[in-house]
């Protein structure tokens, strides 16, 4: 009877610890990509309420969206997840128009902290152009942190105000910005999105397109 308590309760110590172990793990990074300086690139927030179609992140694609929404038709494509969404003015900069697809990564790994979509943005400014846009994003972190708040008792008060997901893409998978006409012909750069889980509502997105640095001349 003591050896049978005994290998139950190194089991359950197996498990917890393994557990801990995902969750914690010093040997693995997000690689998560640098912040934006104020200022630098051009900024939109939406909500999910301002997202016609399908969900499109990490919890929509594993079956945790609203409604647990089936996703497309074809069972080839129940990884894949379209959204439109416009993009409100900001400053100088008008309205756009979003579609977004997004795609879970065959490459995600709990033990490599990756749990993460592969993103493509095709976006457009009527009468100013458009522009295309890869990126990944690896929810690891808020998915961490969302477990710990949940097994803790502060549910989503004990989240971060926002996440910084967008994160290096596994290999052979490329990102990146680039314009397609008008204005935004020839525009190159990269992406960067953040998520703020917030408390008051439903989640609310920043999209940056982050031009590159003109490269100097020879002196």
């Amino acid at each position: 009877m003591k050896r049978g308590l005994a290998a139950v309760a190194g089991l359950l110590l197996g498990l917890v610890a393994g557990f801990a172990l995902v969750l914690a793990n010093p040997l693995v990074s997000v690689g998560v990509l640098d912040g934006v300086a104020d200022g630098a690139g051009i900024t939109r927030r939406y909500t999910m309420p301002d997202v016609a179609g399908l969900q499109v992140g990490l919890g929509p694609l594993l079956g945790w969206g609203r409604g647990n929404e089936a996703g497309l038709a074809d069972p080839a494509t129940q990884g894949v997840r379209i959204g439109i969404a416009v993009l409100p003015a900001s400053g100088t900069e008008p309205a756009a128009l979003a579609v977004k697809v997004s795609v879970l990564s065959p490459q995600n790994s709990l033990w490599r902290a990756r749990l993460g979509v592969l993103d493509y943005w095709s976006i457009a400014w009527p009468g100013e152009g458009s522009a295309f846009a890869t990126g990944y994003s690896n929810f690891w972190e808020l998915c961490r942190d969302l477990v710990i708040a949940l097994v803790s008792g502060q549910g989503r008060a004990g989240l971060a105000p926002a996440y910084a997901v967008s994160a290096l893409p596994p290999v052979d998978d490329d990102a990146g910005l680039f314009g397609s006409s008008g204005r935004y012909a020839g525009l190159r750069g990269s992406i960067r999105e953040t998520l703020e889980p917030r408390l008051d509502g439903p989640p609310a997105w920043e999209l940056t397109l982050l031009p590159e640095e003109p490269q100097a001349g020879p002196p």
